[in-house]
């Protein structure tokens, strides 16, 4: 071996371009010579300058690194061209990724092309990225999706794992469960965590495949431990129900507050209220609001209303109407019903801000609209009476009915009294 570099040393120093690129690499990875990055820059220098592609496309990484020489992507693109401009196929899409950095997407969407008409799975994933997100033009799913497709048969895991979204969402394909299922199958079996997730849920449910407890539980606990947050809630709850395992409040905790402490807004939320409740931790109101302010600020919604109740009630926390107010109307604006609700009740009364029945009704409308009957029932009252809307007995019945479809003890009254009305 020490005679082999010693010719391929004799070599370079005569000029040879392939052996001035060879030398150039054993140096810039260490390779039975010591890690040298200037020697193997003014290697591949050499090499480069001889017009050896393999020697171009390496100055340019070199010079895209800074590896031996002061970073310059300007000189970076420049020998980067030189290379592809030789059908370099790692060099045109290396060349595709710096232009799309600089947002020029119409010239890596040019070197892609190139690249991905010499079988570059990457490139190939590069133009679905492009017409999947309408970067540079039009978005274009069902052009993304023939570029994922051809990534995705060249084993590529990004385009399996896009590929499967799409089947799923019915994005520039027909909507087909089973083909998502599979192309999602392929990337979780390379390791691609989000991919294992997703089979776990396909599992699960039953969705695009049998439903298999076990299997469900066995890949969301490998996506569990490469860190996949939502993995890390579905494991815990498959530990507290003892889906597909057998049942441990312990385990359940502990993945349970990885996830949470990994930022799952879900997890947070759930992780407040079993401090609240006290079930399988001591418990804690002020953990309880810890997790439900790191979900709350994520815009969890139940989390907000949640907060509301704890600031207007002083609950672990020093009393702070306006706070609690804040939160409240967050949650309504992010859709709560129950927060809609009660934002109305509190414009209504007037007792933290100022009586406004316009506003209740807006709220109660919200609320209502989701089937909270409650809300139904006012907004009943509200049009019977012409109060803050104009009457209209037709709109009213109409809520009433609603609200006594639900249940709602007092509008099924209301009903029962009216001739003819069931």
């Amino acid at each position: 071996m020490n005679r082999q570099i010693e010719l391929l040393i004799e070599r370079a120093e005569n000029g040879e371009a392939w052996a001035q690129n060879d030398l150039g690499c054993l140096y810039n990875e260490g390779k039975e010579v010591g890690l040298d990055y200037n020697k193997s820059f003014r290697l591949f220098l050499a090499s480069a300058e001889q017009g050896l592609a393999e020697a171009q496309y390496n100055l340019a990484r070199a010079y895209e690194e800074g590896e031996g020489v002061t970073r310059d992507d300007d000189k970076a693109i420049y020998w980067y061209t030189l290379a592809a401009n030789q059908n370099y196929v790692d060099a045109q899409h290396n060349l595709g990724c710096s232009y799309f950095d600089r947002k020029n997407y119409n010239e890596a969407e040019k070197w892609f092309r190139r690249a991905g008409e010499l079988g570059d799975s990457k490139a190939l994933h590069a133009l679905g990225h492009i017409f999947h997100h309408g970067l540079g033009r039009e978005k274009d799913y069902k052009e993304a999706a023939k570029w994922y497709r051809m990534a995705a048969e060249k084993e590529n895991v990004k385009a399996q794992h896009q590929l499967a979204i799409f089947y799923f969402e019915g994005k520039g394909v027909e909507e087909n469960k089973t083909e998502a299922f599979k192309w999602a199958l392929m990337a979780a079996n390379k390791g691609h965590d989000d991919a294992q997730y997703k089979i776990g849920v396909h599992y699960l449910y039953g969705v695009g495949t049998e439903q298999n407890d076990q299997q469900a539980f066995s890949y969301f606990h490998t996506a569990a431990e490469q860190g996949h947050n939502y993995a890390q809630c579905e494991l815990a709850l498959c530990y507290e129900g003892g889906i597909g395992v057998e049942q441990s409040d312990e385990e359940g905790i502990k993945w349970l507050r990885l996830s949470a402490e990994n930022g799952n807004a879900e997890a947070q939320y759930m992780l407040g209220r079993v401090y609240y409740q006290g079930r399988v931790v001591e418990k804690n109101v002020e953990e309880t609001i810890k997790w439900f302010l790191c979900a709350a600020e994520q815009g969890h919604c139940e989390a907000q209303y949640y907060l509301w109740a704890f600031y207007d009630e002083g609950k672990g926390v020093e009393q702070n109407t306006e706070e609690g107010i804040k939160w409240l109307r967050l949650s309504a604006e992010n859709g709560n019903a129950e927060a809609q609700y009660m934002l109305g009740r509190v414009y209504y009364q007037g007792r933290v801000v100022e009586k406004n029945v316009e506003e209740t009704i807006k709220w109660f409308r919200c609320a209502a609209e989701q089937g909270h009957c409650e809300a139904q029932y006012y907004l009943w009252a509200f049009y019977d009476a012409g109060e803050g809307v104009e009457q209209n007995t037709e709109e009213a019945q109409k809520w009433l009915s609603l609200a006594a479809k639900q249940g709602h003890e007092k509008a099924k009254e209301l009903l029962e009294e009216e001739p003819g009305e069931k």
